[in-house]
């Protein structure tokens, strides 16, 4: 190690501190010379870009951190302000509870982050970080210098001040950010449809889903098309989205994983897939929506057509009422009747209405839907015309006006839509 030193330039050594981190911890890791070797070609690589900015004692120590505890090392690089000195709490508090009260989040945090260590690995560890960290943990806070402390040890680029702990840290994978060793180790699980759900699931939970994904597709001509049709499988069976990541994230990763198939037998037996196994129907019909797919029959006698298959759920989730709860049934039945279903979204549609709240719901929609198209979003006015395409207008006024006159809950609704339906402009 110190023939390393030696050939960097670097601040100066404070050797009393220098062999304080040594002793804090070294020697729980130190046991053999591979890992010593390991250890300082490591700090070969790492020193010298920052080895004028940083304090070498602080240095060597969070280098041992890194590379023998990397888990803890990230986490470390998102805990600046629990970690450095001028994270304080409140200013109302004294500033013996102010410090007190750090110091017991700090041994939480340490206690949660270490758990699957050893004692001796968990007691080293937890030494190491009182070196590094004055006071960390109710650790001793010891003086240096003849100034004040914070100025000393910013002057000298410790890490426990607050701007310069980044740059200790610049090997960090980012809070969020996926790593490429667990890019690696999740392209490896597509050769399987569970396990790729479950890294999706975990990603997830872990809050680095849009990472993952987004370094995958960047990475995706580099997989066989078998696993880019996994993940795509993976994506539409998973259906823990939220609205965010599905729309901006997910579908157009399926998309693009059907784009990736190279050969024209394999995009078609994908779209066969997702028709019949793609998860929630908003999500097949919003990648199959986007993709062409028109007269590609499905099954080994091939008697219906991807489309086909998609529009027979459609129907019978419009039958069964589970289609109406989606916030997005409006979009479903239009892609619905642009794919030449309008037969089966009229009878659907007529099904709905017969009940007060089916009928209150679809106009509403309506209405919005007409609305949105309208120039500057507003609309004054229920459009007969475009109410045609669903269901017969004549019938839905007539029903408007005996529920108006009848009374219930309904009752002002109607009388409203019935003005709006009746209004000419």
């Amino acid at each position: 190690m110190n023939d390393c030193i030696k050939s960097i330039d670097t601040r100066p050594l404070n050797a009393e501190r220098y062999r304080t981190v040594l002793d804090a911890s070294f020697a729980v890791h130190f046991r053999t010379i591979r890992t010593i070797k390991r250890y300082v070609n490591g700090l070969r690589f790492t020193l010298p870009p920052i080895a004028a900015e940083v304090d070498l004692a602080d240095f060597t120590g969070i280098e041992m951190i890194r590379m023998f505890h990397p888990e803890i090392y990230a986490k470390m690089a998102d805990e600046r302000e629990l970690l450095t000195v001028d994270a304080l709490m409140p200013e109302l508090l004294l500033e013996d509870d102010r410090d007190e009260m750090r110091a017991q989040r700090q041994q939480s945090w340490f206690d949660e982050l270490t758990t699957a260590l050893g004692v001796q690995e968990r007691h080293a560890l937890k030494k190491l970080l009182q070196v590094l960290f004055p006071g960390f943990a109710g650790g001793r806070m010891q003086g240096e210098g003849e100034e004040n402390l914070e100025t000393y040890w910013r002057r000298h680029g410790r890490v426990c001040v607050v701007d310069v702990f980044d740059k200790f840290f610049q090997l960090a994978v980012p809070s969020g950010r996926v790593s490429q060793a667990e890019l690696d180790t999740f392209m490896a699980a597509l050769a399987n449809l569970d396990t790729a759900v479950g890294w999706l699931r975990e990603a997830r939970q872990a809050g680095n889903i849009r990472d993952l994904l987004k370094r995958t597709r960047d990475a995706l001509m580099d997989i066989p098309e078998e696993q880019a049709a996994t993940l795509a499988m993976a994506i539409l069976v998973d259906t823990e989205w939220d609205r965010h990541d599905h729309g901006f994230t997910a579908r157009p990763m399926v998309i693009a994983c059907l784009q990736r198939q190279d050969s024209a037998g394999s995009r078609r037996s994908l779209r066969r897939r997702i028709a019949t196994d793609g998860g929630t129907l908003l999500t097949v019909v919003e990648v199959l929506d986007r993709d062409d797919v028109d007269g590609e029959m499905v099954g080994p006698e091939e008697d219906e057509t991807v489309r086909g298959v998609v529009m027979r759920r459609l129907e019978e989730e419009a039958d069964e009422g589970s289609l109406w709860a989606d916030d997005r049934w409006y979009y479903m039945l239009s892609t619905w009747d642009k794919w030449g279903g309008r037969e089966g979204v009229r009878r659907s549609v007529m099904n709905w209405v017969t009940t007060e709240d089916g009928l209150i719901q679809f106009l509403e929609g309506e209405r919005s839907a007409q609305a949105s198209h309208a120039m500057g979003g507003r609309i004054r006015r229920l459009d007969s015309a475009a109410l045609e395409r669903w269901i017969d207008a004549g019938w839905v006024e007539r029903r408007l006006e005996e529920m108006a006159a009848k009374g219930g809950p309904h009752a002002a609704k109607a009388a409203e839509l019935l003005v709006l339906l009746n209004d000419d402009g």
